[in-house]
């Protein structure tokens, strides 16, 4: 098994095919678009284009832990990461690379925290990836929908970032759910997504108003990122070295999720 093993680029994908049921599954999704939805409007009320943002507190704190992601075919992670290289140029932000571009289905909640430096080496962390990986198996058993499907429509500055929104199919909601669900069996407690959206830039210092400006226009012209049918999941960590500790630029320390076990997903009919 490659549990407990790094993942390189030579090593063998799992094929996983969905299978089972999971139910009342419509209205899982109508309740998570509903919340989503809540969500991109507070974010909006705040106008923070009119008001300034801030450096991403996540990253002054060194935060981190263990997730399940979804993995975008590269040409929805080359556009993302265009936009974010764009963004760099115009505000003080970290930049994401298409092998940093995903979507969190779930976060572990009890290693979730500051001053998270993971060793995949360390037997504690090896057997957290483990169940993990286990976990994330045996949910892609318990799926009707046959693919994923996310339709990114627009952008949205938060006050400490820029992600695209995306509204999912059923497959989204349906895996975030028994991943929740696995989890609290298995003894280790997964947080549910609150959108399926990609973070494309967190911002590393103050910005005024005036500095956001430029950000708006290239935000407004850019071309939405559209239908995404991800084409892996991956169990990973946030990665960090405990040197970047000292480092006073936050762009020195991003803190990107690196996979460390992919399931490749393989579809039938995914006409879009």
């Amino acid at each position: 098994m490659l549990l407990g093993q790094r993942l390189t680029e030579n090593r063998l994908w799992y094929i996983i095919k969905s299978r089972k049921t999971l139910q009342e599954n419509k209205m899982n999704l109508e309740r998570f678009l509903k919340v989503q939805e809540q969500t991109y409007k507070e974010i909006r009320d705040l106008r923070v284009l009119d008001t300034g943002a801030k450096a991403d507190v996540a990253l002054q704190e060194r935060r981190g832990g263990f997730f399940v992601s979804l993995i975008h075919a590269s040409d929805i992670t080359r556009n993302a990461a265009r936009l974010s290289s764009k963004i760099a140029h115009i505000v003080p932000s970290i930049t994401y690379q298409c092998e940093h571009i995903h979507t969190t289905v779930g976060r572990v909640i009890k290693e979730f925290g500051p001053h998270f430096y993971c060793d995949p080496d360390s037997e504690t962390n090896r057997n957290v990836l483990a169940l993990l990986g286990e976990i994330v198996k045996d949910a892609m058993t318990k799926l009707n929908t046959p693919y994923p499907k996310i339709i990114y429509t627009e952008y949205l500055t938060t006050r400490n970032s820029v992600i695209a929104i995306g509204a999912p199919n059923e497959w989204f909601t349906n895996f975030a759910e028994a991943l929740v669900d696995i989890s609290k069996q298995a003894g280790m407690e997964i947080a549910p997504p609150w959108g399926a959206h990609i973070t494309v830039s967190r911002f590393t210092e103050k910005i005024t108003k005036k500095e956001l400006g430029g950000l708006s226009d290239l935000l407004r012209i850019y071309t939405p990122l559209g239908i995404s049918i991800p084409v892996a999941v991956a169990i990973g960590y946030t990665f960090r070295r405990r040197e970047e500790q000292k480092c006073r630029d936050l762009r020195e320390t991003p803190g990107h999720f690196k996979p460390y076990i992919v399931f490749a997903l393989s579809f039938r009919n995914t006409s879009l």
